[in-house]
């Protein structure tokens, strides 16, 4: 059976890019639903502080989305050029240091999360009185930051390696895990915008 690398030299052009970029397309899309669905239940159970509150977040959730992709995006590249050449024990270093990087940023995230997320809030400019709810939903989401790093990083690596498909099927399953939990733990549990929070790093953890 061919590895999924070779066939990114033997594919003719014009399929492969659809090959690969359908599977990509649909994983940012799906990337970009967590916070709409967070959104929608929310608004929905919360009411309209609770949306105040999520939105509030949203630089600094980027910001996460960012280092992730600086990452992911800047080592898979390496990995796919290593491949390109043939030289596989390069690419299974630079996968070493991408680890090592998600690493020391899932640790800096947990860091974060236990410090206090107050200040970080305030610099991004929320208001004191949505900074106590804002604060429950970024510690949370920090806490289980790692999964969300290692996912975003290591999805650009699968990608690389020819196996847009698995990385696409990943993300999806992870999106349907944050659906089906944000109900239970906002409004059934009672959780409320903490419930948002859960139900994206379970998902992570599911992804991951």
């Amino acid at each position: 059976m061919k590895s999924h690398s070779s066939r990114l030299g033997e594919t003719p052009v014009l399929k492969l890019i659809m090959q690969m970029s359908t599977p990509s397309v649909v994983s940012m899309l799906v990337i970009a639903t967590y916070n709409m669905v967070d959104a929608i239940f929310v608004g929905r159970f919360v009411g309209p502080e609770g949306l105040a509150a999520l939105a509030s977040n949203i630089p600094a959730v980027i910001l996460l989305m960012g280092f992730s992709l600086f990452v992911g995006v800047g080592g898979s590249t390496a990995i796919s050029r290593s491949l390109g050449m043939g030289k596989q024990e390069n690419a299974d270093r630079i996968l070493g240091v991408m680890l090592f990087l998600v690493l020391i940023l899932g640790v800096g995230s947990i860091v974060l999360a236990t410090t206090g997320t107050e200040w970080m809030l305030r610099l991004l400019g929320t208001s004191e009185s949505l900074l106590m709810p804002a604060s429950q939903y970024l510690s949370i989401l920090l806490l289980g930051g790692p999964f969300s790093i290692f996912t975003i990083a290591m999805n650009n690596v699968v990608r690389s390696e020819g196996n847009a498909r698995m990385a696409m099927i990943s993300m999806v399953t992870g999106a349907l895990v944050n659906v089906a939990l944000d109900p239970l733990f906002i409004y059934y549990l009672g959780w409320g915008i903490r419930g948002a929070a859960w139900a994206t790093v379970v998902a992570n953890l599911v992804t991951a």
